[in-house]
């Protein structure tokens, strides 16, 4: 039996009760068990089963900042009418990304993942924010952690061919226009590829912006970097800008309290278009404080607005 298992066990079970028509309440647990139960029922159950465990005065707030951000998210996530995820397929091992066509829309939204193919939450929970823009969305994941410097199963080997294949996959949806928005290491993917898409705006959240200490461990991977590294031995994005024939505009948003965000951000500072938005008393993490002072939609409304 692996790990997951008992929580996933645990979720189920919760999920059924709900089903059924209860009200169930979380079984007694430590701060790491209801973590683990809510993002199996975040992951795999309707909505509104992971809603009631995130809502449940059974699990103590205040004990541990992880798991009151996912309760936050969770609970404010939109209704999508039948109070379910559905319409998130199951992913694939074999591709890293997922098209979810939107009926006779002219845009398309390319949606670089951070980690553990997350948007600073579960991201069946975070679809559905993205759903209710009415466009086409693209989620594109990085599973061998190279910033999408490298393989990205079922599009490219490179930077070049993966940028060629989304590019593919923008016209094959019709669309007229494209956006991109990632967060964390997803803001890097982000950054780097509108410019190569043709996007008319990007998004990005807490990103790196050049990539330096990671850049052997992305090379001991079998990216293949031709043209891309500085004479400083880095992946800079700024280069890219300032090469770029007409860089698309760009917000980037970063905790004002996290040195190291701040630092990767100012690496952009003067750039055309790109604007540098820092936001206070949040750390690296910033999509539950955009959620929770009501700032999410209206960054992605300004992202896809004509």
């Amino acid at each position: 039996m692996d790990s997951e298992e008992p929580f996933r066990h645990l979720a189920a079970a919760f999920a059924r009760a709900v089903q059924h028509g209860g009200r169930p309440t979380p079984q007694k647990g430590n701060i790491f068990q209801h973590l683990s139960v809510l993002n199996q029922l975040a992951r795999s159950h309707p909505l509104e089963a992971a809603r009631l465990y995130a809502a449940s005065a059974e699990i103590p707030w205040g004990r541990f900042a992880s798991l009151d951000a996912l309760r936050q998210v969770i609970v404010q996530a939109p209704s999508s009418g039948d109070d379910a995820v559905d319409g998130f397929p199951p992913l694939r091992p074999d591709i890293d990304y997922v098209t979810l066509p939107y009926p006779g829309a002219r845009k398309v939204l390319f949606v670089f993942t951070g980690a553990a193919h997350q948007f600073g939450a579960p991201l069946r929970v975070m679809h559905q924010w993205f759903r209710r823009l009415g466009v086409s969305l693209v989620y594109v994941f990085d599973m061998d952690w190279n910033y999408y410097l490298g393989t990205v199963r079922g599009l490219g080997g490179s930077v070049g061919e993966t940028a060629a294949a989304l590019a593919a996959i923008r016209d094959e949806l019709g669309a007229t226009s494209c956006y991109c928005a990632g967060n964390s290491g997803g803001g890097f993917g982000a950054l780097l590829y509108a410019p190569r898409l043709g996007a008319r705006r990007s998004l990005a959240f807490s990103p790196p912006t050049a990539i330096r200490e990671s850049l052997e461990s992305v090379r001991r991977k079998g990216a293949r970097l031709d043209g891309l590294v500085s004479p400083r031995g880095e992946v800079e994005l700024r280069a890219f800008y300032l090469d770029a024939a007409e860089a698309p505009p760009a917000r980037v948003h970063f905790a004002a309290n996290n040195a190291h965000d701040r630092d990767e951000a100012e690496n952009l500072a003067g750039l055309p278009g790109i604007e540098l938005l820092p936001l206070p008393d949040t750390n690296h993490n910033l999509i539950p404080s955009f959620i929770a002072r009501g700032l999410f939609m209206p960054a992605l409304e300004w992202l896809v607005a004509d």
